[in-house]
Formats: structure tokens, sequence, C-alpha cells
């Protein structure tokens, strides 16, 4: 009732989506210019989460342009002729609420977390800006330097993380995910206020965003507001994302470095998988709980054999996540112990891998990782960011909300069959893995 009541007072721009209760209680509309707007009510506190999505992320820079995406993040905080640079963040900070703005490859998205009296108003600036940003030479010269900084602290210093940027390169050859989200230096610093309001212009339009909005609203309220302030924005045709195609690995390949900056041996193996789609969603699921059951790094098959049982590594695990607009990663990884040999690590590796594979999993294993992993989406509703943090990169990343809320229900079916089906074709072909070692680097003895 309530959206037919709705679609009767905002009239035939409204296409009401009722969606299946199960983890999020999501409700969505879609307004006449593209819009999706998602509304997911908690009602423990009266606090909202406001977060403006866009599809488009650092796999959409262009070639020669690496890193615009994520420097536009930074430059839609220089303002508007309303709200001159710094006026955002003072307003919300007047509320006693909280905003930030991430980029990954696949999306872009802004967020504030305010009192739920103060909604409206967030939705006026955060339509302003997209309706009325603009930016100045010098403030883009200023702000090159600070994303040059950035990537210097968190990249060019860190040996680990440049080490996985030259990984990532490799294990995405082809494919847009081989350029550091930041970008490569060289291009950063040629980035210009032309590249940034061109990726406005191609990226930035109501039919390319999602709004989610977590907490203690209804689609009605949210709905009026959105209708009041984003609907007035125009629509504009969106170019086809451009994927590529990663080239498949035909044989082995390692990179192998050191570095003075590092105090233990990383040892890693890496391989990319379909990403989940609803379609192809079982197939995911099955490698999650597999990614439990193996790589948990507690009471994983890999931890308890390395750290626990054998005692030759430190750590044990993997990291694996299916959500993303191209394939991606799967990954295994162990720190050896002080003094043992890299050969003994990637052994131990072999041997419950091939255990896996010739005896497969226990029904008592698949129901105990699904249940562990249908427990943390409960705790994902704990919060008011969570879950719009959640749904947000689940839709934008090519999933669908109900898909989303199923959830619960899906890891109640993965079977043991599944499983051992997912194990057998992930580790088919060692051919097509990538073996990554960072070494401490070895002083020169006199």
């Amino acid at each position: 009732m309530r959206n037919k009541f709705l679609a009767g007072i905002l009239g035939v721009f409204l296409l009401a989506q009722p969606a299946r209760a199960q983890v999020f209680y999501p409700e969505s509309a879609t307004l006449k210019n593209g819009l999706q707007v998602v509304v997911l009510p908690n009602h423990r506190a009266p606090v909202v989460t406001h977060m403006l999505w866009f599809k488009a992320g650092a796999m959409d820079d262009p070639w020669g342009v690496s890193g615009i995406a994520h420097f536009l993040e930074h430059l839609m905080f220089k303002g508007t002729k309303l709200h001159p640079e710094g006026d955002y963040s003072k307003i919300i900070s007047r509320m006693g609420g909280e905003e930030n703005a991430m980029t990954t490859y696949d999306f872009t998205a802004y967020y504030a977390t305010v009192g739920k009296e103060y909604l409206e108003e967030i939705i006026q600036l955060e339509s302003d800006r997209l309706a009325n940003w603009q930016v100045t030479d010098e403030q883009v010269a200023r702000e090159r330097q600070v994303i040059l900084k950035e990537r210097q602290q968190r990249t060019e210093n860190d040996p680990v993380a440049a080490f996985f940027e030259n990984v990532n390169a490799l294990l995405y050859t082809n494919y847009p995910y081989q350029r550091p989200v930041i970008g490569w230096r060289s291009e950063m610093e040629k980035l210009s206020r032309t590249d940034a309001e061109n990726f406005v212009k191609t990226h930035y339009a109501p039919n390319n965003a999602i709004l989610v909005v977590s907490g203690d609203v209804t689609l009605a309220d949210v709905t009026v507001l959105a209708e009041k302030y984003y609907g007035k924005l125009p629509p504009r045709d969106i170019p086809k994302r451009a994927f590529g195609e990663t080239i498949q690995l035909e044989s082995r390949r390692l990179i192998e470095s050191t570095s003075p900056l590092v105090k233990e041996t990383i040892w890693s193996r890496h391989r990319l998988v379909p990403p989940a789609r609803p379609q192809n969603i079982a197939d995911s699921d099955a490698l999650l709980v597999l990614d439990k059951i193996l790589g948990d790094n507690r009471i994983g098959r890999l931890y308890r054999r390395l750290v626990v049982k054998d005692k030759i590594a430190t750590s044990a695990s993997i990291s694996f996540d299916p959500d993303g607009i191209g394939p991606q990663r799967f990954a295994l990884a162990a720190t050896p112990a002080p003094d043992i040999a890299l050969d003994k690590i990637e052994q131990a590796m072999n041997d419950e891998i091939d255990r896996l594979v010739t005896l497969g999993v226990s029904e008592d294993e698949v129901k105990k990782a699904a249940g562990a992993l249908e427990i943390e989406a409960v705790y994902a509703r704990d919060s008011v960011m969570g879950p719009a943090m959640a749904v947000g990169s689940a839709l934008t990343s090519g999933l669908d909300l109900a898909t989303i809320e199923a959830w619960p229900k899906r890891m109640q079916n993965v079977t043991k069959a599944q499983v051992d089906k997912a194990a057998k074709e992930l580790f088919a072909s060692k051919d097509i893995w990538v073996t990554a070692i960072l070494h401490p680097a070895v002083e020169a003895q006199p």
C-alpha cells in the first residue's frame, strides 16, 4: 500500500520496486531521470546515513589519465557558487555529523551521517554539488600535490603496497584493474581541470547514480526529498563501460622482490575468478564457503596445518571478495616462521589443496562456514552506515536487491557438492596462478 500511495502523490515518475525483507529490508524506487533511490530503514536511533554512489571508478579512467576518478573525488569538495570551498564540511560539522568519500575500481561514493532532522539539508547540499560543482586551475594544482603525497605515503613508501601494485599489473594484463586506483605517478602529475570536468560530464549523471539512505527514515520521506532536489537534474547518455578482457595466463608466473623495509617474507599465490552476478551467484557462494573452510585465519585448514600443526608459518590465509564489475582475485598467502624455507610452505599448501580436491570437504565444514557467513550478514545491520555501505557497493558492482536480500537463504542452500566442484575448478590448473614473493633484503657481509 505504501508504494501505491506514494506513486499517487508523486506521479508517474516513480517506478516502485517492492523488495523481500530478509537482511536489510530495502525499499526502492526510481525517479523519472533514472536515479535509483534505495532506503534501508533502521529506527533504533534518529540518525541517517546518506550515500550517493556513482557507477564510475578507477576502471573508467581513460587510458593515459589514470587516477582521475580518485582525483575528482577530492576535487568535488572544492565547492559551488552557493557553497564555496570548505562550506560542505563546515555545515556537516555544525550538524554534529561525519562525511567523507571513497573511490574504488568500480564506483565512487560520497557519504554523510547526521541526525535525521538534517536529511533534507544534506540532500540539498549534495544535489547542489552535483549540479553546480566548479573548480579552478589553482585548486586543481594544489589538490594534485595532495594526491601525489598520498601516493608517496601509501604506496611508494610502503614496500608491500608497491610490490602488490606490480602483482596487480601482471595479474590484470589488458584489463582496467591493472592500473592503481590512485593512478600511476607519471600520469597523476599531468591531471588537469579539463580531465576532471570531462569525467563529470561523462559519468556524473542521475541515471548513472544510486542514492542509498540508511536509518530512521521511510521510502516516502526520502523519495519526496529526492524528487524535490535530485529530480531536477537531467539524465545524460552514459557510455558503455570499457570492460576489455583479461589475457588468460598460459604458464605459471613468478614475481619476486626484496626490500630492506620488510622484516619477514610474504609468500602468496593469485588467480582470477568470475565476479558475482545474479546468474552465477551459486558459484560465488560456493567459493565464499570454500574461502571460509580453507582460509579462515582462526579455524581454516591452511591455518591449522601451517601454523598450528606444522608450526612452519606465523600466518596462513585467503583473500577473496566476489563483488566487482570485473574478474576478482582469489589469493592464498602465508608468512614463514623464522628459519623456515619457502619450499616447506609451498609443499604444505600443495598438500592441503591436493587433499581438498581429492577428498572434498565435509558436510559439517560446509554447515559451519555457511552459518558463520550468515551471521556476518546479521551483524552488518548493527550500524547505520554498514547497511548503506554493503548495499551500495553490491548494487554498483552488478548485483541487485533480490540477490542481496536472499543472502541467508542462499547460505543455507550451499551444498557439499557445490563446494567440492568449486574447489576442483579453482585448483584444476596450476598454470593460471601467479606466485608472488616479497623478501627482506639480506645485508651484504663484510
